[in-house]
């Protein structure tokens, strides 16, 4: 090999390998924890107001329900059913771990207790306890990369959490595929203490909204029930907007949000 030739071939692999060297480095560095935050701060903002469409199917029937949510941090969401009209009105407020609910047609407000927490959210396969501990997964678990996967030509980090010891919640262990391109969620798997799979949650159809890469079609299927799954579509979304401290007052719930 003529010399030159040598020279320019080991200079290109002296600049390659630092390079290569740094880019394992920086995805070393990245730890499960921070991937975890990172998901759950780019799908919530500090504040937010969304319009949602959810599908509920069985197979024995399917119903639509139209609803709008508002959220501020991890600790305060007021729900508001809009559609059909027989549950629009309906109402439901969140602060911290509480949570409350308000039926038009008695005229009745209720809060949620404790023993009711993991029972179905309008009959969907979400629970009350889904909604009421909307940080649990970063917060309640120790996490861990133990692989990574592709999901749609995407690279995605493969996360397993387990629930610290103290921790208040039901599960044993969530499953969790985060894209290593922007941090997007795109689907969690919920074993239950016996590390049987219960339900899978896949996350798609993402869009780039406020500056945010947002996945907006959210699909819950209910492994424990053969043939159950919740749809969730994101019909409008934005972040950090003004919402007054009021909406998250139970004197709202009987207002329906107005």
């Amino acid at each position: 090999m003529h010399p030159r030739r040598f020279r320019f071939i080991l200079a290109l692999m002296l600049y390659s390998f630092p390079a290569m060297g740094m880019a394992y480095a920086a995805e070393e560095s990245i730890t499960a924890d921070r991937i975890i935050k990172k998901a759950d701060e780019l799908a919530r903002g500090e504040t937010s107001y969304s319009e949602i469409t959810m599908r509920v199917t069985t197979k024995h029937w399917d119903r639509q329900m139209s609803l709008k949510s508002w959220t501020k941090g991890t600790e305060k969401a007021f729900i508001v059913i809009t559609a059909p009209a027989r549950d629009a009105g309906t109402t439901f407020l969140k602060r911290g771990n509480q949570m409350w609910q308000y039926l038009p047609k008695i005229e009745r407000k209720i809060k949620i207790p404790p023993s009711m927490m993991l029972q179905s959210w309008m009959n969907s396969d979400f629970t009350n306890d889904d909604l009421a501990r909307a940080d649990s997964m970063v917060t309640d678990y120790e996490h861990k990369i133990v692989g990574s996967e592709v999901i749609d030509d995407n690279e995605a980090w493969k996360i397993e959490s387990i629930p610290h010891e103290d921790a208040p919640v039901y599960w044993g262990k969530l499953v969790s595929l985060v894209q290593k391109s922007d941090f997007v969620l795109r689907r969690t798997e919920y074993y239950d203490q016996d590390m049987e799979l219960t339900k899978v949650l896949s996350l798609d159809d993402v869009k780039t909204i406020d500056g945010r890469h947002i996945a907006t079609h959210y699909v819950m299927d209910n492994k424990s029930k053969p043939g159950n799954k919740t749809i969730l579509d994101f019909d409008k979304i934005n972040f950090d907007v003004k919402v007054d401290e009021d909406t998250f007052s139970e004197g709202n719930l009987t207002r329906g949000g107005r």
